[in-house]
Parts: C-alpha cells; sequence; structure tokens
C-alpha cells in the first residue's frame, strides 16, 4: 500500500494532475484507493455504470469495445495512463471493457469524491478536458482512417 505522499508523487506524473498544486494532490491522494486486478479480470464491462476514474499504477490493461460478437482492442494502456476520466465528467455508461492484460494495481478515485474538489477548484477540471480533446481527436482519425490503430496515442 502506497503511503499518502507515494501517491502524491505518482499523482503529479499524470497528465491530468501535473498542474495541480500540491495541496490539491494531497486532498486527491487522500481520497484515492488503491485496487488490484489479477491477470484477464474485468475492471469494468462496457455499459456499466461509470463510477469511478483510475490510474494505472503498475501493469498493463486493455481498452475493448464490444459490438454484438465483434471484440475489437481500441487500446493497451501503461504505467502511468489514466481511463475511466469520462465518468468522472458525467457520463453515465462505461464505453468499453477494460480488463487486466497482467497484474494490475491502480489508483480508484470515485466520481462523488472527485465532484467534490471540482466544486470546490473548478479549474481542476481543465487538465481532464485536455487529454479528453486528444483522445476524441485520435478517435476521429481512427475513424476517418487517418491514422492506423497502431499510430493512435493514448
Amino acid at each position: 500500500m502506497l503511503t499518502t505522499l507515494e501517491k502524491i508523487l505518482f499523482l503529479k506524473q499524470i497528465d491530468i494532475f501535473h498542474e495541480f498544486t500540491a495541496r490539491e494532490l494531497g486532498i486527491l491522494a487522500q481520497k484515492a484507493t488503491e485496487v488490484g486486478f489479477s491477470k484477464n479480470q474485468v475492471i469494468f464491462n462496457q455499459g456499466d455504470p461509470g463510477d469511478a476514474l483510475y490510474l494505472l499504477l503498475g501493469g498493463k490493461v486493455r481498452v475493448v469495445r464490444e459490438e454484438g460478437l465483434k471484440r475489437e482492442t481500441l487500446a493497451v494502456l501503461e504505467e502511468r495512463s489514466c481511463f475511466g476520466e469520462m465518468a468522472i465528467l458525467g457520463v453515465e455508461y462505461r464505453t468499453a471493457t477494460v480488463e487486466a492484460a497482467d497484474v494490475v494495481t491502480l489508483l480508484k478515485i470515485s466520481k462523488e469524491d472527485f465532484h467534490e474538489l471540482i466544486m470546490e477548484k473548478p479549474d481542476m477540471a481543465f487538465p481532464i478536458f485536455k487529454i479528453l480533446t486528444k483522445r476524441i481527436s485520435s478517435a476521429t482519425d481512427l475513424y476517418v482512417g487517418r491514422i492506423t490503430p497502431e499510430e493512435r496515442h493514448e
């Protein structure tokens, strides 16, 4: 288990929290819970209620989209990646399944805890907007064929 200080140092390395102050990171670190998953274990399923943001402390996860019998891996995320951020910004249901590609350790921040922080300091939402904008742009490029799945940056 990480100490609060270790969580703060880790959070500072994550793009969406890079601009947060030490105080903001401290508050966030106290609310973040450490959770683990074994290889191939589902973290959440497409269609599940969106209840938290996850930060990858160690290991890899697969982001998978399912439509009927078709199953497509959209991305493989590694250490210091985040996922589930759409849930904390109001998207009610998960748009993809995320599963552990190997043993993973995550920090989980609940939607309620994050909303409390945003209400206190609305500027904290802007770095997340940047990440979402990049991901939407990348998904659009992939969809219209300007890039291949291998060129996509998460």
